[in-house]
């Protein structure tokens, strides 16, 4: 969760910037990017998830895991994107953190519509201390972890100087040492008792997010190749975070449901295994069916003038994802 935030902070930071270095911002032509970027796959996997939910209701054989909100009133919020403000829909809850971004969107939009792009960091961490008492109580953690957002948009919009400073170290101690205060980190929380879901526990989120950004920085200020599968985990990666919960719902259910007629059981890594490359298999569908030929849409539009969405970092390996 909290590197996916970082990395939608710098990927949407990055592609404004790259827009509007050759148009000025046009706030319609930044909804229309998102929202193609969003709901395709979103809804693709939303219809699975209830696909999986209709199948399985009341059924003793489904596992129980994301077993709340499985109604049409949840179904249709999470359809829409709002499972973060609305509540999660079953086998789809993994999902909630994809309303925290069209808030940041949204948010990130109209600061580039009132202000200069190198301003937007400053007014969004501005506007959000004063939302977070604003909005009602159900948007205060993802408000917080906006600060998550902010320093992914940040590390975009000041990536050359950021870069060369991390330049100056190796990108193994980097990462060794990012490791290890996550760790010390969250055994300490752990010891502690510290709830990351509620206020002011959330707060610690902001170093961990803090040491992702890091980690991307340094990855950033490598050099070499890329490859190619650099290039499929950056597309596939949105495709697997969204499909992966109606999958693992209806696989494990299948396995529970035959595991009487199996005559054996099955080890958890075998099921982990099972999980992983059913998962997979889904989100390659999804980026096969859905998001490619959207993408590819997408960037017909380019020929007829729209400015581009620029290639983009995801975690600093997935180079060619578009946002």
């Amino acid at each position: 969760m909290i590197g996916f935030i970082v990395i939608s902070g710098y990927c949407v930071a990055r592609s404004t910037i790259k827009s509007t270095a050759r148009l000025p911002f046009s706030l319609t032509h930044y909804a229309a990017m998102r929202v193609t970027r969003i709901y395709p796959a979103l809804i693709a996997c939303a219809v699975l998830a209830g696909v999986v939910e209709l199948a399985l209701f009341n059924s003793p054989n489904r596992i129980p895991m994301w077993q709340a909100g499985i109604d049409v009133q949840h179904f249709i919020s999470n359809l829409l994107g709002l499972s973060g403000f609305k509540g999660q829909f079953g086998s789809y809850a993994p999902t909630y953190t994809v309303a925290y971004e069209l808030f940041y969107y949204a948010i990130w939009g109209v600061a580039l519509a009132l202000l200069p792009q190198n301003l937007g960091c400053l007014a969004v961490m501005t506007v959000m201390p004063t939302l977070f008492f604003v909005l009602p109580g159900n948007f205060q953690f993802a408000i917080v972890l906006s600060a998550l957002w902010i320093m992914g948009a940040a590390l975009a919009t000041y990536e050359d100087a950021i870069v060369r400073i991390v330049r100056r170290y190796p990108l193994w101690l980097v990462w060794s040492v990012c490791l290890i205060i996550f760790i010390r980190g969250n055994s300490e929380f752990a010891r502690l008792q510290i709830s990351l879901w509620e206020f002011p526990g959330s707060l610690c989120t902001i170093p961990c997010g803090l040491l992702f950004a890091v980690v991307i920085a340094s990855h950033l200020a490598r050099s070499g190749p890329q490859l190619a599968l650099d290039k499929w985990l950056g597309e596939i990666s949105y495709p697997l975070f969204l499909a992966h919960g109606p999958v693992i719902i209806a696989v494990g259910s299948l396995l529970k449901a035959l595991g009487p007629s199996l005559g054996f059981s099955i080890s958890f890594g075998a099921l982990m295994l099972i999980l992983m490359s059913s998962s997979l298999a889904a989100a390659q569908a999804i980026l096969v069916l859905v998001e490619r030929p959207v993408m590819s849409w997408r960037r017909s539009l380019r020929s007829e003038g729209a400015p581009s969405a620029a290639p983009t970092f995801a975690l600093g390996l997935y180079r060619t994802r578009r946002y």
